[in-house]
């Protein structure tokens, strides 16, 4: 290994968590020498639960044309749906896997269902769809669409159970950040639509623990990106009506994602431009997150009451005055040891004029 090499191996580790080392290594492990998995069956048949979407994603998926267009391109399976599909970049397979498409304006309950089953008869030679983080989000899709459609299929919710069984044995405490609350929010809509004691235990303890590090004082979350932060308000906002549409736990979850919420609906707030834009500052994009006045609205809906917080440790500013809105960046790396969504924006700045909706 050349020395520049050992360099940067070095700079990366000093950075990390010992936990992420662990786990690097101990999935590493894992996976080499036992991949076996065991499917088990579900422990209670009464899955039904209530839910409403009141954020729907952008469509995704078109029916009449057949056709998937994530990260702007199209691309339609002229015979089967190919879950692997390799054409493009990982990451467009990746939407794929996600499911999102599945709660979209335009989806149907017998097109939506069909898509589940053909991706459940391809369940054993899928190789993005293993992942835990695909597994989350499609979780959480899943439950969504299945719930909302009060669906009740056997063998939909035994593949849905594994997975969880696959997430939950292997959460992505190697990588922290998102990804871990991503993993806890998931595994909360598990454990309602399952009634599983030991996903509902696992997720309130990381989300107790994550939730009180990654979001700031000040109501941003650490990894400072605007369009991060905006999807992870919408899960807590998720998980908050998950809660109280369905009396199952009473324990303090509940008051923990909503003292959280009303923090980051307040940064959302201030860092939110006059017109809506948000800040296109670390890894942020327009149109891949609800927007700031969705997440508002539903937080009034859900009747969470918005702190008045200033920005401070996010290291943001944000000037406004009548004709002019100044956002200037004078944070410095978010998490230290998780900075994969960290552009190099010390002390650049945004500046509109005169923008701003009639």
């Amino acid at each position: 290994m050349k020395t520049n090499k050992i360099k940067l191996l070095i700079y990366t580790l000093i950075y990390l968590k010992p936990i992420q080392v662990y786990y690097r290594i101990y999935y590493l492990i894992k996976n080499i020498f036992f991949r076996s998995f065991k499917h088990s069956d579900i422990d209670n048949p009464h899955l039904l639960i209530q839910w409403k979407n009141y954020l729907k994603p952008n469509n995704s998926y078109s029916i009449a044309n057949q056709s998937f267009t994530f990260l702007n391109i199209e691309h339609r399976f002229l015979n089967k749906i190919n879950w692997n599909e390799n054409k493009y970049d990982k990451l467009w397979t990746y939407n794929l896997n996600y499911f999102d498409f599945l709660n979209q304006n335009e989806m149907t309950k017998e097109i939506g269902l069909d898509l589940i089953l053909d991706y459940i008869k391809n369940d054993e030679i899928l190789i993005y769809g293993k992942n835990p983080y695909t597994i989350s989000l499609r979780g959480i899709n899943w439950v969504k669409f299945l719930s909302k459609n009060q669906i009740n299929n056997l063998s939909i919710n035994r593949s849905l159970h594994n997975h969880y069984r696959i997430l939950f044995k292997n959460i992505e405490y190697h990588l922290l950040g998102n990804h871990l609350l991503e993993n806890a929010f998931s595994l909360l809509f598990g454990a309602y639509y399952f009634k599983n004691e030991k996903l509902y235990n696992k997720s309130k303890k990381i989300l107790k623990t994550q939730l009180n590090e990654q979001i700031l004082v000040d109501g941003g979350h650490f990894e400072l990106s605007p369009m991060y932060h905006q999807i992870m308000l919408f899960r807590v906002l998720d998980c908050i009506q998950l809660i109280k549409l369905n009396s199952w736990k009473n324990d303090g979850l509940l008051n923990l994602l909503e003292v959280s919420s009303s923090k980051m609906l307040s940064w959302l707030d201030n860092m939110t431009f006059n017109n809506g834009d948000i800040p296109m500052v670390n890894d942020s994009a327009f149109q891949i997150a609800p927007s700031s006045e969705e997440l508002l609205d539903y937080g009034k809906s859900l009747g969470i009451n918005r702190r008045d917080v200033k920005l401070s440790d996010s290291g943001y500013r944000m000037f406004k005055n009548i004709k002019y809105e100044l956002l200037m960046d004078m944070g410095e790396v978010g998490a230290s040891y998780q900075p994969g969504h960290v552009h190099s924006d010390t002390f650049n700045f945004i500046l509109y004029k005169n923008f701003r909706l009639l």
